[in-house]
């Protein structure tokens, strides 16, 4: 379709999607280690997608990249062969200083 009436575009080749389905309670941990190991393995993020529920997490990288990409996040989420330390989530509660209590989650690195 002709977008130029409302857009300028510009079509990139070479380019592969990458989705992961994801537990929504998890979103952040997931999200955590993916950009983890594509640092380590100097895989470039191009472009990310996230669904409303947190479920669908898509990213658009280098076709050249995509094996690389789907083999080390399958070591690192099914195999326990991560090439970084997962992270989990931690939950705590956090008193206020109105005597009221805030649930607080920050990633920590597990081992």
């Amino acid at each position: 379709a002709d977008l130029s009436p409302y857009a300028t575009t510009t079509l990139q080749t070479d380019r592969a999607i990458l989705t992961l389905i994801a537990d929504v309670d998890r979103s952040s941990e997931v999200l955590a280690t993916v950009f983890r190991v594509f640092t380590a393995q100097d895989i470039k993020v191009l472009m990310m997608s996230q669904g409303a529920s947190k479920v669908n997490i898509s990213f658009v990288l280098r076709n050249d990249q995509i094996d690389d990409a789907i083999l080390n996040l399958h070591y690192c989420f099914f195999e326990d062969r991560c090439v970084v330390e997962p992270y989990s989530e931690l939950e705590s509660e956090v008193v206020n200083g109105d005597d009221s209590k805030t649930k607080k989650k920050k990633l920590i690195v597990t081992k």
